[in-house]
């Protein structure tokens, strides 16, 4: 019973910790390409003003 128990909470434990890192990566990644996107609007604008 008790360990039935463990190993569903180990898995439900898992399960999150998971999702927390796939929701963090997507963020970083989204991060970096807007400052990605930012970088190359601010080349363009850059050498439309010279």
């Amino acid at each position: 019973m008790t360990l039935l128990f463990l190993r569903m909470h180990t898995a439900h434990w898992l399960e999150v910790v998971l999702l927390v890192t796939n929701a963090t990566t997507k963020m970083i990644g989204n991060a970096d390409h807007l400052s990605r996107q930012s970088e190359n609007l601010n080349y363009r604008l850059a050498r439309f003003q010279t």
